[in-house]
C-alpha cells in the first residue's frame, strides 16, 4: 500500500468518527458515499485528488449538519 492510500484510509476513518451524533439518514448517506469512494478509488477510476475532493465535500456537509443540529432548539 503506498503512502497516498494510507492517507486516504486515514481520512475515511476520520470521517467515520464524525458520523457519531449525526442523525441516521446522514450516517447512512455517508456510509454509502464512503463505500462508493472506496470502490471507485480501488478500481483506479479516479485520482487521489478527486477522491480527496469528494472526502472534503462530504466532511463539510457533515460538519454543517452537526453544527445545525447543535443549534436546533431542543
Amino acid at each position: 500500500m503506498n503512502p497516498e492510500d494510507n492517507d486516504l484510509a486515514k481520512q475515511v476513518a476520520d470521517l467515520i468518527a464524525w458520523k457519531e451524533g449525526i442523525e441516521k439518514s446522514r450516517a447512512d448517506r455517508f456510509t454509502g458515499i464512503r463505500n462508493e469512494i472506496s470502490t471507485v478509488f480501488s478500481r483506479n477510476q479516479c485520482t487521489m485528488e478527486e477522491a480527496m475532493t469528494v472526502i472534503s465535500l462530504v466532511q463539510a456537509d457533515l460538519n454543517a449538519s452537526f453544527v445545525n443540529k447543535q443549534r436546533a432548539p431542543q
